[in-house]
């Protein structure tokens, strides 16, 4: 394991067996080659300085089960079908960024999912009932966000 801090220009890993990344204090964007790593599981940038959009491809990787992106500057709007192909997706944490919009509803169909942490964005609107389809969640953070409506009890008991 790699522990050094290091300034690396460039990162090519596409043609390994590589089925995780975990990336402290990077800096930049994230790169839409990253959806290359058809068999990555864990992506994991946190706590960096990386700015823009999180690339579409990040979305159709099938293999992630845990994407962790939260504590830098990423924003925009978290499209409504971006999730149809992250149907292996147990962990997904955005929290910390400036993402804005609605919570995607594709979201709700990820049956798979037992941990989600949003909060610390400007999304908006309502938290849908949809909820408690995902019947593996354990915990979900939304707080800090723009959000309003009620959230019943009996969707998530």
């Amino acid at each position: 394991m790699l522990r050094k801090k290091v300034n690396v220009q460039l990162l090519e890993i596409d043609t390994n067996y590589i089925n995780m990344i975990v990336l402290l204090f990077l800096t930049g964007s994230i790169p839409a080659e990253i959806g290359n790593l058809k068999r990555l599981q864990i992506l994991s940038i946190i706590r960096g300085n990386l700015k823009g959009y999180v690339p579409q491809a990040i979305f159709n990787m099938s293999s992630l089960k845990l994407v962790a992106l939260y504590g830098n500057n990423l924003f925009g709007i978290l499209f409504p079908d971006i999730y149809t192909s992250l149907h292996n997706l147990e962990e997904l944490y955005l929290s910390e960024n400036r993402f804005t919009g609605q919570l995607p509803p594709s979201l709700w169909r990820l049956k798979k999912l037992r941990k989600i942490g949003l909060s610390d964005n400007k999304f908006i609107g309502s938290i849908p009932s949809e909820v408690a389809n995902l019947t593996q969640l354990t915990h979900l953070y939304l707080g800090s966000n723009r959000l309003t409506g009620m959230l019943l009890l009996s969707a998530c008991i």
